[in-house]
């Protein structure tokens, strides 16, 4: 590691402890690149200092004095960060977080009176850790029992790639197009191809197929590994569908409503009442 990351992590370390809270701006607004000459935030998604720092290693700041310590220090609420903060719940523990609620990629939200994740979805059940963890914090896993369902034109097919193909509300010329793409992709040992299929668009390999194929992975993609065919590589692509194609009919999968944001919410629940005090959010956070 060298000197200059090295200090950053120290300086991060040292003002969380200090602050217990997100870094202070002051601290980088000289060094700020900011849009309209302002400083880069720290806060939210954006990573502009954080890139900043990495890749210009002249970049430095300087370090608040310390005024408190802690015995252990965890930087970041999401559902990792909770369970850490769980298991060392009888230490000297602060637990921080960046945004104004716990969760991160595992976070439930509400529309409507529907309960949805935000981001990771489903633990397995010989995921010994996670599972054991749900049922020792009260949350009863519930198993996945339609393996990648669709809604298409209306209607709900469930386990899409399995014996879902049989049922999609296409003429049959399209659905056996979806067929024969499975079977190509199926065919394809991603391993040995990695560094070609790494560099070759996942639509290239749609060429040729109905539209229908394009659309169906480009409403995928987004929610699912963040970006449509054309942006995605190839690679990726055909792991997710050997992967469903796998998973057709022995679907080992257990969720919630809110995915594993119901498991951090439960973790912030049984937290807060007790060790609040020890858990800083950018803002004060009401309980789950």
């Amino acid at each position: 590691m060298s000197a200059n990351r090295r200090d950053f992590i120290k300086f991060v370390v040292a003002g969380a402890v200090t602050a217990g809270c997100p870094l202070d701006l002051s601290l980088v607004a000289q060094n700020g690149d900011g849009a309209n000459g302002q400083p880069a935030a720290v806060d939210g998604e954006d990573n502009k200092i954080c890139h900043q720092v990495r890749d210009k290693g002249n970049q430095t700041f300087a370090r608040p004095a310390l005024s408190a310590h802690r015995d252990i220090v965890i930087v970041g609420g999401g559902v990792s960060g909770l369970a850490a903060a769980y298991f060392l719940r009888h230490h000297d523990v602060l637990l921080l977080e960046k945004e104004p609620h716990w969760g991160g990629n595992a976070y439930a939200m509400n529309y409507e009176g529907i309960t949805y994740g935000t981001g990771s979805a489903f633990l397995y059940e010989d995921d010994e850790y996670a599972f054991s963890l749900a049922k020792e914090i009260g949350l009863n896993p519930l198993p996945i029992n339609s393996s990648d369902a669709s809604i298409i034109r209306g209607e709900l097919i469930p386990d899409t790639w399995g014996d879902g193909l049989n049922k999609l509300p296409y003429p049959p010329s399209v659905r056996e197009s979806f067929k024969n793409f499975k079977k190509e992709m199926l065919a394809i040992d991603v391993e040995k191809r990695g560094k070609e299929l790494y560099n070759t668009r996942f639509s290239d390999l749609m060429k040729g197929y109905p539209e229908e194929l394009k659309q169906w992975w480009d409403a995928y993609g987004p929610s699912n590994y963040g970006a449509e065919s054309d942006d995605a590589a190839a690679a990726v692509g055909i792991l997710e569908l050997q992967s469903m194609a796998r998973e057709s009919h022995a679907d080992d999968r257990y969720t919630w409503p809110g995915g594993l944001g119901a498991m951090a919410g439960k973790l912030a629940e049984i937290l807060q009442p007790q060790y609040g005090d020890r858990m800083r959010t950018e803002q004060p956070q009401s309980p789950w």
